[in-house]
């Protein structure tokens, strides 16, 4: 059963809002990628002091919960004391006591910047790094998709309205569907006769609350459809099925 073309408003929204999540997600992967470069090229390695270390805990939606390993160390570099907290692989943890020494790697340009240097942690920081820039990939290419197609379909609803025919079709029946965790939404099933005298029948889009109201099995619809593909129609649900156009 063909689908009326909907009008989307969504996409003038989505569309800055997916540009500005997708930047936020790249410059963090590629600020996390510089950074390890420059850990990797010119930083000073040294022996810092566990301070403290403490394991605190979250809860998922059904309870479940999940440790999360923390490490203080402190460090002198010049007339700098650093002190820092960070969250440390299940290895890393167990590997260094309290009052003993672990090894850090700073950046002599800036001393307040540390990080744990041993593999676990390396690595950690370069999967992390990597994963950004595949999340961020991922939000680039379905956002440019998502947008080219509803930019496309809006354009096709447009020119059906402006020079497509139009008649009246007929709402054959009210069918419902699962929308998300939102519950069901409803949706119109209808059929009109195009300029060939041919039957062809599809459904609309998901109907808003105010459409819900307005719509109900026999009443009159203005469809308007391509002469060249009478499959290819939008309707409209916002307004009495009045408007007309001769075939």
């Amino acid at each position: 059963m063909r689908r009326a073309v909907p009008y989307s408003y969504s996409v003038w929204f989505v569309m800055p809002l997916g540009a500005l999540i997708t930047g936020a997600i790249l410059y963090w992967a590629f600020w996390s990628m510089y950074d390890n470069y420059r850990f990797d090229d010119h930083g000073r390695q040294m022996q810092a002091t566990v301070l403290r270390k403490f394991i605190t805990k979250t809860y998922s939606k059904n309870g479940t919960p999940y440790n999360h390993y923390n490490i203080v160390y402190g460090y002198e570099v010049a007339d700098l004391l650093g002190n820092c907290q960070v969250e440390v692989q299940t290895v890393t943890w167990s590997m260094y006591a309290e009052r003993g020494f672990i090894p850090i790697k700073y950046l002599p340009e800036d001393p307040k910047k540390s990080r744990i240097d041993n593999p676990v942690e390396n690595d950690e920081a370069v999967f992390k790094a990597r994963c950004c820039t595949g999340l961020g990939l991922v939000f680039l290419l379905g956002g440019s998709i998502y947008s080219v197609y509803t930019i496309r379909r809006n354009k096709i609803q447009r020119r059906l309205v402006a020079t497509g025919l139009s008649c009246l079709g007929k709402v054959t029946s009210v069918g419902t569907e699962r929308a998300g965790k939102s519950g069901y939404k409803s949706y119109l099933r209808i059929e009109f006769s195009d300029n060939r005298g041919r039957t062809v029948t599809g459904r609309t889009w998901q109907l808003n609350r105010k459409q819900e109201k307005l719509w109900h099995e026999g009443k009159k619809v203005t469809v308007f459809y391509d002469p060249t593909d009478s499959h290819v129609f939008t309707v409209d649900l916002n307004a009495p099925a009045s408007r007309i156009r001769g075939e």
